[in-house]
């Protein structure tokens, strides 16, 4: 070999030593590609601090803090099209528009499922009230205000079992095209599906054990009032959405078979719903601390070291969990928005005990002090109605068809409780 292409060769090494050097590092349970995340809103991260609709980059989502820790730059390496409300048959339309980002991804991480079923409720609130609801909000409204006995009959009904049943069955079968178009783009990449979690049966249970504190707040305030009829309502709510629930995973792992994983976030999520999702706002999204168990879950099964980044904590609002009498100190806690790292405190009594008292008083709750205002949750012990804040439609984009059952039996439970 002459002097001429032994420079030449050395200069060709030299370039691809420097480009190797220049472009960006990927750990290797990204296999060598980056990350695309799909779905609905669990994986835009709604009601999180900075989250927006537009931009589901901001905020402290699973999904975010999962490139964080592989190393990827949103827009870049990092690709996330998930979108509110999203369901299996919005994501077998979009595949076939990204398969750019699909062929450039070596994880694909996917949440869907719940909307599937949520469609389901302005078909079947009609069936119930005989009328038609013009969006999912009326729908949920007339349903309530039917009653208990109505529900528990309407979701005994054939019909609305087969309406349950051929969604589900339209779910299984949208998710299996989907990882078949996703396989014909990327053969190789790791597809996991996060399985959906149930919140609302271990509320139903803890607010009838203990002594669970009502919402603070609605993540969309509005006060609807809902009729209590019976206590059958409370089973009834916990068989059916467990039932509902139970069925759309088992679909969603038939569908996945040997050609994409399933995550298993019912087991980090369900049995800790009160703090890890905003259930007792009335909305089953997970919070920063369900986000950070969800993120722990993926991490573990990609066999990713985690990340640390410093920053500057964004505390939420003092949430009462132990309180005696107004003459008592008080022990309440508040979590990071960003990161979901809790803060528990003693406060001191607000008041001084009485020499003589006749009758026990309600403290006021003042504007800087954890607690719960009357026009939150209210009971009306004489026409035996329970108002309460109830969120938009947004707070149940996750939720089962089923999910206005536990909404009425936490409504059953509070007036149970003050008497």
């Amino acid at each position: 070999m002459n002097k001429k292409l032994k420079k030449l060769f050395a200069a060709a090494a030299a370039v691809l030593l420097c480009a190797c050097v220049l472009l960006p590092v990927i750990p290797a349970s990204a296999e060598g590609n980056g990350l695309l995340v799909l779905g609905d809103s669990i994986s835009t991260g709604y009601a999180l601090a900075e989250y927006s609709a537009s931009d589901p980059y901001k905020c402290a989502s699973y999904a975010n803090r999962l490139a964080a820790a592989l190393g990827l730059e949103a827009k870049s390496t990092y690709i996330n099209r998930a979108k509110d409300g999203a369901t299996s048959a919005d994501l077998l339309s979009l595949l076939p528009t990204i398969k750019t980002n699909v062929e450039n991804s070596g994880i694909i991480v996917i949440s869907i499922g719940g909307n599937d079923l949520l469609r389901l409720v302005t078909t079947i609130a009609q069936k119930v009230t005989g009328t038609q609801s013009g969006s999912v909000a009326e729908a949920f409204t007339s349903l309530l205000a039917a009653g208990s006995d109505a529900i528990i009959q309407a979701f005994g009904s054939v019909d609305v079992k087969k309406m349950i049943e051929d969604a589900i069955t339209d779910y299984k079968k949208n998710v299996a095209d989907a990882i078949a178009l996703i396989r014909q783009t990327n053969p190789s990449a790791r597809v996991i599906f996060l399985a959906q979690y149930d919140p609302l049966s271990a509320v139903i249970e803890l607010l009838i054990s203990s002594s669970a504190t009502a919402p603070e707040k609605p993540v969309n305030p509005g006060d609807i009032v809902i009729p209590i009829e019976g206590s059958a309502v409370v089973e009834t709510a916990g068989d059916a959405v467990g039932a509902v629930f139970d069925n759309l995973n088992a679909a969603l792992r038939e569908a996945c078979g040997d050609s994409a994983e399933v995550a298993d976030v019912p087991s980090v999520i369900d049995s800790l719903a009160v703090a890890r999702t905003n259930i007792l706002q009335f909305d089953i999204h997970p919070n920063a601390a369900g986000h950070g168990a969800i993120f722990e879950l993926l991490k573990d099964m990609l066999g990713v070291a985690e990340v640390t980044t410093a920053h500057e904590h964004e505390w939420g609002e003092w949430t009462i969990v132990s309180e005696g009498e107004i003459w008592e100190p008080y022990v309440a806690t508040r979590e990071c928005a960003k990161c979901g790292e809790k803060e528990t405190k003693e406060f001191p009594a607000r008041d001084t005990k009485p020499a003589e008292t006749t009758a026990e008083e309600t403290p006021e709750t003042s504007a800087d002090e954890p607690g719960t205002s009357e026009e939150e949750i209210t009971t009306e012990k004489k026409n035996e109605k329970v108002k309460v804040s109830f969120g938009g439609c947004g707070g149940f984009a996750a939720s089962a068809v089923a999910a206005f059952l536990p909404v009425a039996a936490l409504a059953l439970i509070k007036k149970k409780r003050t008497r």
